[in-house]
């Protein structure tokens, strides 16, 4: 059976988490309602991030993949700048979210990586240009040639 993902979708679904997770740091949320929700959210944001970014890597075949690595990026970004708001204190619930540093700082720390290599990915599909568009690669024609068995 082939596994389908809707990285359009699963991308927007996660800015929209984090932009709820900036929101919730500018207001004053109760700990004892809030504190285990934030915390496991900001976990999810950073294992679908990480899963997301695993599969577009593995898959070159995936129509609009450099469009998807782009938001990719920005989603990457987002998501640090706002692990540094926490670290630095500046999120409401910094406080609520504090026994989870070590993890959140572990979070940033293997963004890093993550962020340079679909910088570099992104400028590969720039410096193809327009010309790259056309061009079918090894792998493709390997994939629209061979026989499919089920």
């Amino acid at each position: 059976m082939v596994k389908r993902i809707n990285f359009g979708d699963d991308i927007f679904f996660l800015a929209m988490k984090i932009k709820h997770l900036k929101y919730a740091a500018e207001l004053e949320l109760s700990p004892e309602l809030f504190r285990d929700n934030i915390a496991e959210e900001l976990e999810f944001v950073f294992s679908a991030l990480q899963k997301i970014y695993s599969s577009l890597k593995k898959s070159s075949l995936v129509i609009n993949r450099g469009e998807y690595i782009k938001n990719l990026l920005r989603l990457m970004h987002s998501f640090t700048a706002l692990i540094d708001d926490i670290a630095a204190g500046e999120a409401g619930y910094a406080a609520m979210v504090a026994d989870q540093r070590d993890a959140l700082n572990h979070s940033r720390r293997a963004m890093g990586p993550a962020i340079e290599e679909i910088a570099q990915l992104l400028t590969q599909y720039d410096e193809a240009g327009e010309e790259g568009k056309d061009i079918i690669s090894e792998e493709e024609y390997k994939h629209l040639l061979s026989e499919e068995t089920d």
